[in-house]
């Protein structure tokens, strides 16, 4: 077994699907224009122990051991067709793969085809429908929907102007006397790194509570953490004195915080900030619902007491979710609705999305029946700075993907010919179709709508998306290639699963690495689902309108190009992890662009030859 026989195999099927099959199914189909080089099929490229590669990709898995008598998704979801109670795994997109029939996967199969061969998810729709009525894709026997809030959309729209006509007036009044004083959750986080970077600039805000786990400090006292803390996001001096840190557990009732210490928050605290979560895609339900959604019900709980104090000063709760919450929502717009969402028509991808949907429903319950001043935040997938890439050292999600194939590639680039033909051949690959769109979004304006939700009570209420439009990933696998080298391809993610991987598992134990193939394994398990067609479409707009937000969106083509440069140049891979050696790196990065810029080459302008020849020649570190 070789890889030009997978190849020939792949090829064979390929041929078939779209020479006999695809023409009966849409007879006036047009191939798509291929809008790229195709790449040498020899690339330049590295054996290797990648054994934290699975922390990479999945993030501090914590105590795995954990298990809630109250996580039942039937307190959130309920049943319209079917029997029995909700179990977990029954709400993921992956449990009906397995389920499917060889008529509904050989379906799935050509309407991916169709979808690659004409560029068109329209056409991959059309395909569906004309497979059905061959008996392909039959009707699910089951359905759900999440807790309705028992108001009709007056009610609803009702509460709402009450609530931001009651936020419009605790703003004025902190404003008048003494400013912003926020509570924040998740500061040490990518995001909440961020949002401490750009809130020490806001001359509006006087002070910033920041809850951080005792583990996180890795037992250096809170003093000493809090000052390398604030010194590795280079936050000018007299801006730090804003900035106080305080031990706490968002895994538990009201933070685990002492009754002495709420009560000195209660007269003063005007927002509390939400960022603390876990994004992990590969984690058990309990342990993802102990993360996101019970931590979420205790920062509801702390933000109401917040509220309801005696003279209290409080404006908002400014909760952080995801626009994921959507899950695989095809074809329809997932809009910024105000009421609970609507449960996916297909379901979710991971525990990740369904149990950040939760904790949605959670904070529209509390917002709309407990009267508490909520504003939804839901970013996209976050990505590095806009302008260069910065991400405090993040290694989760399109990072992970990103810094494991990049390693993978310096690996395999050093077995021997012809091993590292076939296996660069081989493994460089991914499920998927080079048409869809992935929402993305660059940490600087997911922070900038948080920081504007501060003083924009007109929020209040609403569900916000945090996005920017989204990327095609065929453009963002020949951005990596003309900025690294590195080809990934699309493969038919049916005959991935049910071809491909098991003759690659087979592969890789002939060659004694079994291990490599099980990092692949879970990245194809990760992110395979954001790779396939028929991603969510979100709605935008909320943060033009209410939040006051620029229209001009960033360029991704230009983020993804910073992304590149910036996992590969600073962070090498992932492989740097010093957060000392990171933050000193990031520092210099940022610096080396900005003389670049103000000599009138900024780094997007030079070609990744000439730009990495003046890296190397500013011997940043």
């Amino acid at each position: 077994i070789n890889a030009e026989y997978m190849g020939q195999q792949t090829m064979a099927i390929r041929s078939v699907l779209r020479h006999a099959i695809l023409p009966r199914v849409v007879p006036n189909a047009q191939p798509m224009a291929r809008t790229f080089a195709t790449p040498k099929r020899q690339l330049p490229g590295i054996n290797m122990e990648l054994d934290d590669l699975l922390l990479d990709a999945r993030g501090d898995v914590g105590d795995m051991d954990f298990t809630s008598k109250d996580s039942s998704p039937d307190k959130f979801v309920n049943r319209v067709k079917g029997t029995g109670p909700v179990v977990p795994a029954e709400l993921l997109n992956p449990f009906y793969l397995k389920k499917a029939g060889m008529l509904s996967l050989a379906g799935e199969a050509i309407a991916s085809e169709v979808v690659r061969w004409t560029g068109s998810e329209a056409s991959g729709y059309r395909a569906v429908e004309k497979l059905r009525k061959f008996g392909a894709f039959k009707e699910r026997d089951t359905r759900f929907q999440f807790r309705s809030l028992g108001m009709t959309d007056k009610e609803i729209a009702e509460k709402r102007e009450k609530l931001k006509a009651e936020a419009q007036v605790r703003l004025e009044e902190c404003m008048k006397k003494d400013k912003i004083h926020i509570f924040v959750s998740g500061a040490a986080g990518f995001i909440g790194q961020e949002f401490c970077q750009t809130v020490a600039a806001n001359d509006n805000v006087r002070s910033v509570h920041c809850v951080v786990l005792p583990a996180e400090t890795q037992g250096a006292p809170l003093d000493e953490w809090s000052d390398l803390y604030l010194a590795r996001l280079d936050i000018p001096v007299a801006q730090r004195t804003k900035f106080h840190f305080l031990f706490g557990d968002c895994e538990k009732p009201l933070f685990d915080l002492s009754e002495e210490t709420l009560k000195g928050f209660e007269g003063k605290i005007t927002h509390l900030v939400h960022l603390a979560a876990s994004v992990s895609f590969e984690d058990p339900y309990d342990f993802m619902f102990k993360k996101n959604v019970l931590a979420t019900a205790h920062a509801l709980d702390i933000a109401l007491r917040f509220q309801q104090a005696a003279n209290s000063p409080f404006v908002n709760a400014i909760m952080t979710e995801t626009c994921y919450i959507h899950g695989r929502y095809k074809p329809l717009m997932a809009r910024e609705q105000s009421t609970p969402v609507d449960f996916p028509s297909d379901y979710y991808n991971n525990h990740y999305e369904l149990t950040k949907a939760l904790s949605d429903v959670l904070s529209m319950e509390a917002c709309y029946k407990k009267d508490l001043r909520v504003i939804a935040c839901c970013p996209a997938i976050v990505v590095g700075h806009s302008v260069n890439g910065n991400n405090h050292g993040d290694r989760k999600v399109i990072n992970a993907a990103v810094n494991a194939f990049g390693r993978i590639f310096e690996e395999l680039s050093k077995f021997p010919q012809p091993l590292r033909s076939i296996a660069l051949r081989s493994v460089m690959a991914f499920p998927g179709t080079a048409s869809v769109t992935m929402n993305i979004s660059p940490v600087d304006r997911v922070t900038a709508g948080l920081v504007a939700a501060l003083e924009r009570p007109a929020a209040t209420g609403e569900r916000v998306h945090l996005g920017s439009g989204g990327i095609n990933t065929g453009h963002m696998r020949d951005l990596f290639f003309q900025e690294i080298g590195i080809w990934v391809a699309y493969v038919n993610p049916v005959i991935h699963r049910y071809v491909r991987k098991p003759l690659l598992k087979v592969m890789f134990n002939l060659i004694g690495q079994p291990k490599l193939f099980a990092r692949l394994e879970l990245l194809f398990n990760i992110f395979g689902g954001y790779s396939e067609w028929g991603q969510p479409n979100h709605e935008l707009g909320n943060d033009v309108r209410l939040l006051g937000l620029s229209p001009t969106r960033p360029d991704l083509g230009n983020v993804v190009r910073m992304m590149a440069r910036h996992n590969h140049l600073v962070q090498g891979w992932g492989q740097v992890r010093d957060r000392d050696e990171l933050a000193r790196r990031e520092k210099a990065w940022k610096e080396f662009l900005e003389v670049l810029q103000r000599e009138g080459r900024p780094a997007l302008s030079l070609d990744p030859k000439e730009f990495n020849a003046r890296v190397k020649a500013a011997k940043l570190w």
